[in-house]
């Protein structure tokens, strides 16, 4: 029989594993990216990350309930995507130019600019956290249909978001999209909470939502790890970025 201790370890593994090359991933990005481009190259990245979770489902659907089958799929993916890895050109430049500014979280949370970049990943992760954990069981305790086109609609608006995003944040900056960003998903999150409170308009107030939390959510993601790479050296980039995914997980986590 499956036993707690072993599900646990297999989550934490797994968990460290993304981790690390999320972090790396953004990190790469832009410091390989041309300096008047890295905010496009951090948005498309982001794209591809969604396309990627689009697909992945639909890959788990086709090879069915055999879960062996449906991990042994995902083993190869991780595989080739390791191999694909290796390709990549490693460019370890001299930092010896930068700025000094501390390689460690509380070094950067003790930062002004730092730390209010740290609470607004607090706050999108609270809310992605409530979208995605909480919905699906949330409509089906109000005897309610659509989770579904609520999924759709997050996911159409994130990839049009995200897009956009990286196409406009270099010009603009990363800091001009977090705020509307986050207003919008809270105003999304805060439409799906008035559907205990409201008859006959369900699907209108569905589809507001659904769109409006897509929206914030696909441009925010990326406008934080871009402002974290605008705010940075590039020597304490991989902390930054870590520290924004650390605040979205606890968020997630709260």
């Amino acid at each position: 029989p499956l036993h707690p201790i072993g599900v646990l370890a297999m989550r934490a593994t797994q968990g460290a594993g993304f981790a690390v090359y999320l972090t790396s991933g953004w990190s790469w990005v832009a410091g390989n990216a041309l300096p008047a481009r890295k905010g496009e190259f951090l948005g498309y990245f982001g794209v591809s990350s969604l396309m990627a979770g689009i697909a992945g489902p639909v890959i788990a659907e086709l090879i069915g309930k055999d879960y062996h089958r449906a991990f042994l799929g995902a083993a190869i993916f991780l595989s080739l995507g390791a191999l694909l890895l290796l390709t990549l050109p490693n460019d370890t430049k001299s930092k010896s130019h930068e700025s000094h500014v501390s390689g460690n979280f509380l070094g950067l949370l003790l930062q002004p600019n730092m730390r209010s970049m740290a609470w607004g990943s607090l706050g999108f992760g609270l809310a992605v956290g409530s979208l995605f954990a909480f919905s699906a069981a949330y409509m089906t305790s109000l005897k309610m249909a659509g989770f579904s086109v609520v999924f759709g609609l997050i996911t159409l608006a994130s990839g049009a978001a995200r897009i956009w995003t990286a196409r406009h944040m270099d010009r603009l900056g990363a800091v001009s999209f977090i705020l509307p960003s986050l207003l919008l998903l809270a105003f999304g999150v805060l439409g799906l909470s008035s559907l205990a409170h409201v008859s006959g308009v369900t699907m209108p107030i569905l589809i507001v939502s659904g769109t409006a939390a897509g929206l914030g959510y696909g441009a925010v993601y990326p406008a934080l790890n871009g402002l974290a790479v605008e705010r940075l050296p590039e020597s304490s980039r991989g902390v930054g970025l870590a520290l924004v995914a650390a605040s979205i997980d606890l968020g997630n986590a709260v």
